[in-house]
């Protein structure tokens, strides 16, 4: 004889049915489904914020070469001006 216990909760039982078609199939359930979401929106949005602060970091690092550079050139310029003043200056000394 098989004994037939019955859950006083219908609601309960079908719980558990919905849960082991779930696992028949295969498939996520929708709390799976929106955990794995936000984890992966804040993965994204660490990345895009790591990518974004080093545009910025590159930005400010080309603006900085750029006036290196033009102040090397400036002084390469005066200093070759200066070699000509004291060529000049000796010359009209001899």
């Amino acid at each position: 004889m098989k004994r037939e216990t019955r859950n006083p909760n219908p609601f309960l039982s079908s719980a558990f049915s919905a849960r082991s078609a779930v696992k028949k199939f295969g498939g996520f359930t929708l709390f799976e489904v929106l955990i794995t979401l936000s984890i992966l929106g804040v993965v994204l949005s660490l990345l895009y914020l790591t990518f974004h602060q080093s545009m910025t970091v590159m930005a400010e690092t080309d603006d900085r070469a750029e006036v290196i550079r033009q102040g090397r050139m400036i002084l390469e310029k005066v200093a070759g001006e200066l070699r000509g003043a004291a060529l000049i200056s000796a010359k009209e000394g001899s």
